[in-house]
């Protein structure tokens, strides 16, 4: 009996770290307050955790004022009516955020994404929302190259876990692929993944009881 509760405390712990998860009521976007072209880095903060970002390839531009309308229409989950953002352009380079605490099932809106975004380290990834050519297939996004400024696929993603730092990179199947990007956050768990974690550790100690 006492190994059919370690059973099950591993599994509502592996599903309390790993299930796919929805958009969090208290979910925070970065606040990016520095964007260096020349170092092609960015710096920003979410609700007092310190975030930086390292292009592999080329930070472009991007928004510091929160007056973004990029992410504004119902492609993406949720709509951000105003909004920082940072461009890059998407290559076979690695890019980097790292936050100086972890947080928890962090979502990303992609604009204009017309090429196949890889994360590494092969995070589950869950399609929120999206047009008809941005799609999920492990943990990659593909979106579709349709030419032009602007006119490529855009849509939100959200990846299950903890993380302090969170890698990706690009396949391109355009000449090149300028995106622009928004991240946020819960930085503290769901009260339901505080439960299972709960229960799964009472289990596992039961077990050893």
């Amino acid at each position: 009996m006492k190994s059919v509760y370690g059973t099950l405390g591993l599994c509502y712990l592996l599903i309390a770290c790993f299930a796919p998860v929805q958009v969090f009521s208290d979910l925070v976007f970065v606040d990016w307050t520095n964007i260096n072209t020349s170092a092609e880095t960015a710096t920003g903060d979410l609700s007092g955790i310190t975030v930086n970002f390292s292009a592999g390839f080329d930070v472009f531009g991007g928004t510091t004022n929160n007056t973004s309308t990029l992410f504004s229409s119902s492609d993406f989950n949720p709509a951000l009516p105003v909004s920082d953002e940072v461009g890059i352009q998407l290559s076979t380079a690695v890019n980097t955020i790292t936050f100086s605490q972890a947080i928890f099932n962090p979502i990303f809106h992609f604009n204009d994404l017309g090429s196949t975004l890889t994360f590494l380290g092969g995070p589950t990834v869950t399609k929120l929302s999206g047009d008809g050519g941005f799609n999920v297939s492990g943990s990659q996004i593909i979106g579709s190259f349709l030419g032009g400024s602007d006119n490529d696929s855009d849509g939100t993603v959200q990846l299950s876990g903890a993380f302090t730092s969170i890698s990706f990179s690009g396949n391109l199947t355009s000449p090149a692929d300028g995106i622009n990007f928004q991240v946020g956050a819960a930085t503290v768990p769901e009260p339901s993944t505080y439960a299972l974690c709960l229960l799964g550790l009472a289990l596992l100690g039961f077990r050893k009881k």
